[in-house]
């Protein structure tokens, strides 16, 4: 199975510039060099921005105790390195090269890290081999049972070989999962490190929203759909469809799309065609007196957070396709939560399900049903402080996993 892997890798790594004509990420990472000088440091590697999200309380709790330390992050995807490129308490931010094995050991000899930290997923093996052989202290946190496993048991041995290479496991859900696998390790129970940087960042939304909320009419509601994709739209859009016909109260929907490509953006905009962009808001304040009842199509990547502040109701995407993004951050602002049926690749979905703070939906009337419902203050703040409840509880494990490094 390593001999395949490695195999696989090389060939993939060799024809990458042919590969990357066809695979628009692929095509974008290469424009970057990697030519990173820093040594000596806290290597930290995330997937993209979701799991960066889940890396900067950690960083951020390192650089508070010690100012000193260098510390090196990096992506394999450009949504992740594209928006964190300035992230301000790294030394260094770059692209990860493709796992073969001299890429890794080139990589590993360069930079000389003094530990290192993997979040969630994207496990590279030979990364992860040489810096086992290197007696490199490596961690795993935010660990959840990796999805490929559940369809292909047969690559059950090769993730056991990955897993062993780690110093300490950090499992946010499928403990059980990690502990029958009999790791030469150590396994810790654990929840997602996200929350704490929620709590932060609630807080600050809250005090700095990047809309007034008295902008809106205060009669409506508003309901920010994050993440979504064209067949999250198709549902939100038949289900407000009926919602009108049924109440008097208006909703205000904020459409936050996984990606705002040119093409995702014009889709919105053929399904809702009454709709004014995040950016014309932005740029200019007075766009807000011809808004009227206009859908908002965010055309930029990281304002959800910050839009979740205003929100009295959230869609999370995702649920009707690949599965569902962050359900976390929109829980730590209190609001109701509802998504599609494919929502338990998340760790959280299932107590935030039986905690009657998220609610799962297999088709647009179930949604309009919801929406009904959540006319209801009272259903919302219930439903919402549930929510909250969760998140606080789910909180402090940044300092844990800080004290084991």
């Amino acid at each position: 199975m390593l001999i395949i892997y490695n195999v696989l890798i090389t060939i993939i790594n060799f024809f990458l510039p042919i590969i990357a004509l066809f695979v628009p990420k692929l095509k974008e990472r290469r424009k970057h060099n990697i030519n990173i000088k820093i040594k000596n440091c806290i290597w930290i590697h995330s997937a993209s921005m979701g799991e960066f999200e889940q890396a900067k309380p950690l960083i951020e709790l390192i650089k508070k105790n010690n100012n000193d330390t260098k510390i090196l992050c990096t992506f394999f995807s450009p949504s992740g390195y594209n928006t964190q490129k300035k992230y301000p308490f790294a030394d260094t931010i770059s692209y990860l090269p493709i796992d073969t094995y001299w890429n890794a050991k080139k990589f590993i000899n360069d930079i000389k890290p003094t530990k290192v930290v993997f979040i969630r997923y994207e496990l590279w093996y030979n990364y992860l081999h040489i810096l086992k052989k290197n007696n490199i202290k490596t961690f795993l946190i935010n660990a959840t049972y990796p999805n490929i496993l559940k369809k292909n048991k047969i690559l059950l041995p090769f993730y056991k070989k990955i897993f062993n290479c780690f110093t300490d496991i950090f499992a946010v859900s499928d403990f059980t999962f990690f502990n029958n696998l009999k790791l030469k390790n150590n396994i810790h129970k654990s929840a997602d490190t996200r929350n704490d940087r929620i709590i932060e960042k609630v807080n600050e939304a809250k005090l700095n929203p990047i809309i007034n909320r008295n902008l809106f009419s205060s009669d409506e509601l508003i309901f920010v759909c994050g993440s979504v994709w064209n067949k999250d739209i198709d549902i939100i859009f038949s289900a407000i469809n009926d919602y009108n016909k049924l109440s008097k109260i208006k909703i205000r929907l904020i459409l936050v799309p996984h990606e705002p490509t040119n093409n995702h953006i014009e889709y919105i905009k053929n399904v809702f065609n009454d709709n004014i962009l995040l950016s014309q808001i932005l740029n200019n304040k007075a766009a807000f007196t011809k808004m009227q009842n206009k859908t908002i199509i965010v055309d930029s990547i990281g304002n959800l957070l910050k839009l979740y502040a205003i929100a009295d109701l959230s869609y999370i995407g995702g649920g009707f396709g690949v599965g569902v993004h962050s359900i976390t951050e929109p829980a730590g602002y209190a609001i109701p939560l509802i998504t599609g049926p494919n929502c338990y690749n998340s760790p959280d979905t299932s107590s935030l399900i039986n905690m009657n703070a998220m609610t799962s939906i297999s088709d647009h009337n179930q949604l309009k049903e919801w929406l009904l419902k959540m006319n209801d203050a009272n259903n919302r703040a219930k439903a919402g402080e549930y929510a909250r409840k969760y998140i606080e509880n789910n909180s402090g494990f940044t300092k844990i996993i800080y004290s084991h490094l």
